[in-house]
């Protein structure tokens, strides 16, 4: 059953998806044809209903940063001769679209049994987009055959994308290739020189120009390229790589922006992103190396700004007003971005932030760190890795020395998470990890708390009395201690606290705090009785609620305290299913009858110790009806599939009653060029629903570089001499 939810818009930005190419993955190949005197350019139209010519599928494959490719020299190898390949294409739209084949072989190409397109000249190695056709189609199914030209073992496969053409009236694109406008000039170089960004002539499909480029420890300053234009306008970048990494990533922002923007190059070289839409009046462009922590190369090829018609503005600036699609929530471990980049400036900070900016992400769940080891400078928690001498990884040493420089600086960090989020409108709930007081092998000293190593007597044991590395919420002195934790992160003005249960659950087992308890309210020893014992779990409930409603009531007071009239909230992540959350102790239907709980998040697959069964959305969204409780199923996004397979699984939650989707660690793909614009909008649900109508496999449009310096893209290549 369809959950309705309101949706300002069921139609998908131009901007949103302009850099965006759909390829087509599933075709039928026929059997080798002789080719006739004239070639490819006057091959006759065959049909897939002509079943004389063997049609037999033929998936295209993709991998290692290279788009979907249709190989057919796998079937043919050498052999001369003309091969068919057809497709039925889905139209989602009528109107204008773009039909755009990747080809090293000659090509003649028709559309429903018509001419479209003929290329009939061999060019090796094949240029994703090296032909194109604009043609009117209904909305419908379309029938595409391409006449191929073996070319003896020379043409290898095709590409094939489609999109829609942008038939907006609208001023004419600017495209700035010659990034050695940048200033100051003193800050570029024709040599590779530490400090400098590199300036290398190139050659794309259509156009030419210079690239700026840093190595991974260049140093690079930061660079500002004029835009001399005016209005609204949609802001793309070209990326590219330094040859060596397959990542690289540049930190990017408007002259009048609060902080940097991370766009990473991931899918192939002059990869086209969208870094945003804005009024670019008076305004440049700023670009930097993120040469902090762990530094990463970065090479730009080109700006492009695309000018935004009337409507377009207005229907952007109506989107940022509205509330209704605000439903995605991310967590923020508070860690992992200082531990990578080692901010040490609020400006730096705020770059962990600035990509949520006009998103459908409505509340970030930010964390502190762990359970009380902290990432600010607090009277009862402890500073993870603040003893440590010798750390495991670099991050580890970068996290401590941004922490200690931020502390030094009088920098909170809690305070500008809270504020960052304020200024993008969005609500942030302060979360803690509830078993995260020390870190195994060779983490024990680097993420380790003072709390826990004073206080042996507290810690959770196993049935055979194990002492474990997690401190038990039946001893009332580590409920206080955390308590205080959480009050100290409310002086800075949260929306509210966060429970994170799917990590390292119980935080109740048997313990002499617990088995005290349960031998006086059932005269038994807890280590003795089955561990399926229902007595255990409810139990284990009983405490587990008795700490939330401790939290309840230290919201409540701050808010009494401090004369605020929205209630603050409390939010939790629970385990995938109830037969989990009862066996860690999480009643959540009682807290839901008490009114304890505002915001549930459901952990994908069960917590680590539970099953691993699927989450059960129905359920939540049965014990959560009627109530304004809102539920948000997780994915985690360091995991995510390709961008269909993220848009299947998100409508099929949004189906089953989902409320809103929630992205552990969305930070992690905030560099994503294709991921993150699609991510970002996954609040406009009938908007989800038309991207996902769109066939075959999205990838970003790339700006066919074919020659860098002295170096030419071709199957001769420099590397072979080395």
């Amino acid at each position: 059953m369809k959950h309705s939810i309101p949706n300002p818009s069921a139609e998908m930005p131009a901007w949103l998806t302009r850099n965006v190419r759909w390829f087509v993955t599933d075709w039928r190949v026929s059997k080798l044809m002789p080719i006739t005197e004239g070639g490819v350019a006057e091959a006759p139209c065959i049909g897939l209903a002509d079943r004389t010519v063997g049609w037999k599928e033929l998936q295209a494959c993709s991998g290692n940063g290279v788009a979907p490719f249709v190989n057919v020299h796998s079937l043919f190898e050498h052999r001369d001769g003309l091969v068919y390949l057809a497709h039925r294409l889905d139209i989602v739209q009528a109107g204008e679209w773009e039909l755009l084949v990747g080809h090293d072989g000659g090509i003649r190409m028709f559309v429903d049994g018509k001419h479209a397109l003929t290329e009939p000249a061999l060019l090796n190695p094949l240029c994703p987009a090296r032909s194109a056709v604009r043609l009117p189609l209904s909305k419908g199914q379309h029938e595409i055959v391409i006449a191929f030209d073996l070319a003896a073992g020379m043409g290898w496969g095709i590409m094939f994308q489609a999109h829609p053409a942008d038939s907006a009236p609208r001023a004419k694109t600017i495209m700035i290739d010659d990034l050695s406008i940048g200033q100051p000039s003193e800050a570029l170089s024709p040599r590779r020189e530490p400090g400098h960004w590199k300036v290398l002539p190139y050659e794309a499909q259509g156009f030419s120009g210079k690239c700026v480029c840093a190595l991974v420890n260049t140093g690079a300053p930061e660079l500002t390229i004029p835009l001399n234009v005016q209005g609204w306008h949609a802001v793309y970048l070209g990326l590219g790589s330094d040859g060596i990494n397959p990542k690289n990533n540049i930190r990017v922002k408007l002259s009048g922006d609060a902080a940097f923007q991370h766009r990473g190059q991931k899918y192939g070289e002059g990869e086209e992103v969208l870094f945003k839409c804005a009024d670019l009046t008076g305004q440049d462009l700023v670009i930097a190396q993120q040469s902090a922590g762990y530094s990463q190369a970065a090479c730009l090829y080109f700006v492009k700004l695309v000018p935004m018609t009337e409507k377009e503005v207005e229907a952007l600036r109506r989107d940022c007003r509205q509330r209704e699609t605000k439903r995605l929530i991310s967590t923020i471990d508070g860690f992992s971005f200082i531990y990578e980049h080692m901010p040490t400036t609020k400006a730096e900070l705020l770059e962990e932030f600035e990509p949520y900016r006009g998103s459908d992400f409505g509340t970030i769940w930010w964390q502190y760190s762990g359970a009380d080891t902290v990432n600010y400078r607090s009277r009862l928690g402890t500073i993870a890795g603040e003893n440590t001498h010798d750390f495991p990884r670099p991050g580890d040493r970068y996290f401590v020395q941004a922490v200690k420089t931020l502390i030094e600086r009088g920098i909170d960090i809690t305070k500008v998470a809270v504020e960052a989020c304020h200024d993008m409108g969005i609500d942030i709930h302060i979360g803690m990890r509830p078993c995260a007081w020390k870190g195994p092998p060779p983490f024990e000293e680097s993420m380790s708390s003072n709390f826990y190593t004073s206080h042996p007597e507290w810690r959770c044991r196993d049935r055979d009395g194990t002492s474990l590395t997690r401190m038990s919420f039946a001893v009332p002195e580590v409920r206080q201690h955390l308590l205080g934790i959480f009050r100290e992160v409310l002086d800075a003005r949260p929306e509210g606290l966060n429970m994170l249960y799917n990590r390292g659950i119980p935080v109740v087992l048997w313990e002499d705090a617990f088995c005290d308890r349960f031998r006086a309210k059932y005269a038994e020893d807890a280590r003795k009785v089955p561990e399926d014992d229902t007595r255990l779990h409810d139990l284990r409930a009983e405490i587990m609620t008795g700490w939330m409603r401790e939290v309840r009531q230290l919201l409540d007071s701050f808010q009494r305290e401090q004369g605020l009239q929205k209630r603050l909230a409390l939010s939790a992540m629970c385990t995938g299913t109830e037969a989990d959350n009862r066996m860690a102790g999480l009643d959540v239907p009682l807290w839901i009858r008490e009114g304890l709980i505002d915001q549930i998040g459901i952990w994908d697959g069960g917590a680590r110790g539970m099953s691993s069964q699927p989450m059960d959305v129905a359920y939540y969204r049965r014990i959560t009806a009627g109530t304004g409780v809102t539920i948000h199923p997780s994915q985690t996004a360091w995991t995510l599939p390709t961008a269909e397979a993220v848009l299947r699984h998100s409508l099929e939650r949004y189906d089953a009653g989902a409320d809103g989707l929630l992205f552990w660690d969305a930070n992690a793909k905030v560099d994503d060029g294709l991921l993150w614009p699609m991510i970002g909008r996954m609040g406009h649900v009938e908007e989800m629903r038309a991207r996902a109508a769109m066939k075959g496999r999205s990838w970003p449009a790339t700006g066919e570089i074919r020659h860098v310096g002295e170096e030419p893209a071709s199957r001769w290549s420099a590397w072979e001499g080395f």
